[in-house]
C-alpha cells in the first residue's frame, strides 16, 4: 500500500519518477531530514550521505554521465516548494577544486533534498562519507527571492484593491519572473493594476524590514498571517512578514512561507505587472517583473515608444492624435479601394417580369455592402439590387429597391424570404434598404434562380 501511495505522488520529472520510488521508499526509513542552511547562508560544508546514479543506490561513482542524485546531510540548496524553484549552484572538494554543477534541486518525501548534477567535464568522481562545499547561485537566487518577497506583496496588494475576498490559487517564482493565479470573477480594469502596482512599488520604497517568526499554527493565524487554503501546515509554522504603521498607503504584508526571502523590500528594486488574464471560470493570472528584468521591461517599452515618435515625427503631446488621425485615414482608404474593387456590370443583371434584378457575390468588408448598393442605385434608373459577401461561409446580404418599386416591392419582404431559403432568420431594415445574413448554404446560380422565380 505504501509503494502505490508512492507510485502516485510525482516525486521528479519524466520518466526518473519510476525509476527512483523504491530508492526514495527505502531511504525515507534510514536519512533523517536533510537539514536546510539555506535561510542562514548560500555555502555550506557537508558531507555526501548518498549516490543515486540509474536508480541504484552508489557508495561511489566515477561517471561521465549525467542522471546523478546526490543527498548530503546539510545543505543550503532550496528545494522546489511552495510555487519557489529549485537552487542552482556548483560543487566543490575541500581543495575548493570544481566537482559539478547542481542543476536542479528536489524534495521527496521525510524532507530528502535531491541535488540533482552535471559536471562540464568528461567525469564526476564521488565518494559517500566525503566532505564538499555546496555553492548556491548567489545571483539567481537573489532574484528568485526578489520575486518570492514581491509575490507577497502582490497578494496583499490584490486584496487592498480588489477586496479581502480574493485569495492565492497558485503561484510559481523562478529567477526571470513571478506568476500568482488567485480567486477574481471578473477581468481587473487598468485603474486597478495600476493601482495594484503603485502599491506594490510604495512598499518596496518604503524599505520595510522583513519579520520572521516560527509560531504555532493557529497563533500565526489569530495574528492575521495568512494561509494558503487546502494547504496542511505543520503544529509549529514559519511566518514571513513586511509590517508598517502606515496601512493606508503602504501594504501590511504578513503569510505562513517557507521560501526564501528578502531582507528588506527595497531590495526588490521595483515591480512591474505585465498581464492579467483568465485561466478558469472565477480564477485569473498576473504574470510580473522585479528589479533589472522590470527595469528592462520598461527601457524597452520607452525605447519602442520613442522609434514609434521618430517614424511618425511626433511628440509626446501630439502621438496619439496623430495615430487616431492615421487610422482615420486607413479605415477611409481601405473602405474607398473595397469600394473600387467593385466593378459595375450590366452582365449582373437579370430582366425578370420586366423588373431588373442586380445579384452580384462580392468580396468587401460586409459593413460596405450599403454604401456599395447605393453606387449601383445610381447607374439604374429601376430595379432591386441583391449584394453579398462571403467570410466563414456566411453570407451578408443587403437588398435595395429603387422608388418607382415601392408599390410592388419591399426589399425586408425579400430579404427575408432569401435568407429563409439559404437556412438563415430574417434580417432588418426598410422597404427601400434591408441587411442580414445567412449560411452560405446554395451557390449563386441557386440564389439567383430562386430571387428571378421569386420576383
Amino acid at each position: 500500500m505504501e509503494e502505490n501511495r508512492v507510485k502516485q505522488k510525482s516525486t521528479w520529472v519524466g520518466n526518473k519518477v519510476n525509476q527512483l520510488d523504491v530508492v526514495f521508499l527505502n531511504l525515507k526509513n534510514k536519512l533523517k531530514p536533510t537539514n536546510f542552511l539555506g535561510y542562514q547562508t548560500s555555502s555550506t560544508t557537508s558531507e555526501l550521505e548518498c549516490i543515486i546514479h540509474n536508480g541504484k543506490l552508489k557508495k561511489k561513482i566515477s561517471s561521465k554521465e549525467d542522471d546523478i542524485f546526490l543527498i548530503f546531510n546539510d545543505t543550503s540548496f532550496y528545494a522546489e516548494s511552495g510555487g519557489q524553484v529549485g537552487d542552482k549552484g556548483k560543487i566543490v572538494n575541500m581543495n575548493e577544486e570544481y566537482v559539478c554543477d547542481v542543476i536542479d534541486t528536489k524534495k521527496v518525501d521525510g524532507g530528502i533534498f535531491l541535488h540533482l548534477i552535471k559536471s562540464s567535464s568528461q567525469f564526476i568522481e564521488l565518494s559517500v562519507g566525503e566532505n564538499f562545499k555546496l555553492l548556491v547561485d548567489e545571483e539567481r537566487r537573489n532574484r528568485i527571492r526578489n520575486n518570492h518577497s514581491a509575490t507577497h506583496l502582490l497578494h496583499e496588494s490584490l486584496r487592498k484593491t480588489l477586496g479581502d475576498h480574493v485569495s492565492q490559487k497558485g503561484s510559481l517564482v523562478n529567477d526571470k519572473k513571478l506568476r500568482f493565479d488567485f480567486s477574481y470573477s471578473r477581468p481587473v480594469t487598468n485603474d486597478q493594476i495600476r493601482n495594484i502596482e503603485e502599491l506594490v512599488n510604495k512598499t518596496i520604497q518604503s524599505n520595510l524590514l522583513k519579520d520572521e517568526k516560527y509560531l504555532p499554527v493557529k497563533d500565526a493565524l489569530k495574528n492575521g498571517a495568512i494561509a494558503l487554503f487546502g494547504e496542511k501546515y505543520p503544529e509549529k509554522v514559519r511566518v514571513i512578514s513586511f509590517l508598517t504603521k502606515d496601512k493606508e498607503n503602504i501594504l501590511n504584508s504578513s503569510e505562513l512561507c517557507g521560501g526564501i526571502h528578502v531582507d528588506s523590500t527595497g531590495q526588490i528594486g521595483s515591480f512591474k505587472i505585465l498581464s492579467d488574464t483568465s485561466i478558469s471560470s472565477g480564477t485569473r493570472r498576473i504574470e510580473a517583473l522585479t528589479g533589472v528584468e522590470a527595469d528592462k521591461y520598461v527601457y524597452d517599452k520607452i525605447k519602442l515608444f520613442d522609434d514609434v515618435k521618430y517614424l511618425l515625427k511626433a511628440t509626446d503631446v501630439n502621438i496619439k492624435d496623430k495615430i487616431i488621425t492615421l487610422q482615420s485615414d486607413l479605415n477611409r482608404l481601405k473602405k474607398e479601394s473595397d469600394i473600387k474593387k467593385v466593378t459595375y456590370s450590366t452582365e449582373n443583371i437579370i430582366e425578370s417580369k420586366n423588373i431588373s434584378l442586380y445579384i452580384d457575390l462580392i468580396e468587401v468588408n460586409p459593413k460596405e455592402l450599403k454604401n456599395i448598393s447605393d453606387l449601383i442605385k445610381k447607374k439604374i434608373s429601376s430595379g432591386i439590387i441583391i449584394l453579398m459577401t462571403e467570410k466563414n461561409k456566411k453570407l451578408s446580404i443587403v437588398v435595395s429597391v429603387t422608388k418607382d418599386l415601392f408599390e410592388n416591392y419591399d426589399a425586408l419582404k425579400i430579404l427575408k424570404k432569401l435568407t429563409t431559403f439559404l437556412g438563415g432568420k430574417g434580417g432588418g431594415g426598410r422597404e427601400d434598404l434591408a441587411q442580414g445574413g445567412a449560411p452560405h448554404s446554395k451557390d449563386l446560380k441557386e440564389i439567383k434562380n430562386f430571387l428571378t422565380g421569386l420576383i
